[in-house]
Formats: structure tokens, C-alpha cells, sequence
């Protein structure tokens, strides 16, 4: 149970923060686009080690990837509702190997990291 409310806890903050990102018109560039994910990502990975139950590598990895790969489905739907005037298909299709891969990818090693660095601490 409480690992469904940590998934949706930073699923919810993703959106939100780029949601608002967008709603704002704040054209804040590549950076932050990577950032927000690879920060939630360390503290998603940082808490799985203090709350949540000790799963396998592989499973923890497939978890928060799919997260992120929803995140990113969900704001390009926003983004179709905020601008009708293009499509998902368009919109997916743009960010995937600009903005999803290298999200997945980065988010990844800073979950990892966050995970091992609270380990290393002995967080508890």
C-alpha cells in the first residue's frame, strides 16, 4: 500500500510541477525538463530505502521507469488540451527520444543513487 502512495505521490508532483510549467508559459528549457524528474526520482529512491519494503533491483527500476513514462504520456495529453491545434501523436512522438529517453535514463541513475546514498547513510 504504501508503495502505490509513493508512485502516485511523485507521479502527482511531476504533473503538477509541469503542468504549472506549462499553464505559466514558463519556457524553461531542457534543464528543468531533465531536472524535475531526476530530483523526484532521488528523493523517490531515497525514500525507498526508509519506508518501503526491500524488493529486487530490477522490479524498483521497471517500477519508477514506469512512472515516468505515464508522467510523460499524461503532459503530452495536457500539453493536446492546453494547445488543440496539435495531437498526441505529434506531441509523443516530438518529446520521445528528446525529452523521455534521456528523462527515463537520468531519473534512473538519481533513484539509484538517491537509494544507495540512504543506504550508505543507513537511514532509518
Amino acid at each position: 500500500m504504501h508503495r502505490i502512495i509513493f508512485d502516485l505521490s511523485a507521479l502527482a508532483l511531476l504533473l503538477t510541477a509541469d503542468y504549472l510549467l506549462a499553464a505559466f508559459a514558463m519556457h524553461t528549457g531542457f534543464v528543468v525538463t531533465l531536472g524535475l524528474p531526476v530530483a523526484v526520482g532521488f528523493s523517490r529512491g531515497f525514500a525507498e530505502w526508509r519506508y518501503l519494503s526491500m524488493i529486487p533491483y530490477w522490479v524498483r527500476g521497471i517500477e519508477w521507469t514506469l512512472v515516468v513514462i505515464i508522467e510523460y504520456a499524461v503532459a503530452c495529453y495536457i500539453a493536446v488540451l492546453l494547445r488543440p491545434v496539435d495531437n498526441f501523436e505529434t506531441v509523443f512522438g516530438f518529446g520521445l527520444l528528446i525529452i523521455l529517453v534521456p528523462s527515463v535514463v537520468f531519473s534512473l541513475i538519481s533513484f539509484s543513487l538517491g537509494f544507495h546514498i540512504a543506504k550508505r547513510l543507513q537511514v532509518s
